[in-house]
């Protein structure tokens, strides 16, 4: 099993349903990240997150939980049990 591609595709689909039911940009999601660090997030990176091109660093998912007010399991796919079948 390819945990990396899995827990990529958990932190793809998080994002894309959890941002559409905000109505957030990938810009607005990149500056609410950036309040909590060094700014080095941009449109892009979010965009390659959210399409599981590549995978957020662990200090951005502790951010992205405390942006999303969940935790860390959850953009993980840690209850989403269909997604770690192999």
């Amino acid at each position: 099993m390819d945990y990396k591609k899995h827990i990529m595709a958990s932190v793809s689909k998080f994002l894309q349903v959890e941002m559409a039911k905000r109505n957030m940009t990938n810009g607005e999601l990149a500056n609410k990240i950036n309040e909590f660090c060094d700014g080095d997030i941009n449109i892009s990176s979010v965009r390659s997150w959210k399409n599981g091109d590549n995978m957020p660093r662990a200090d951005k998912i502790l951010i992205l939980a405390d942006v999303f007010g969940t935790s860390t399991d959850e953009i993980l796919g840690a209850y989403d049990s269909d997604n770690w079948r192999g």
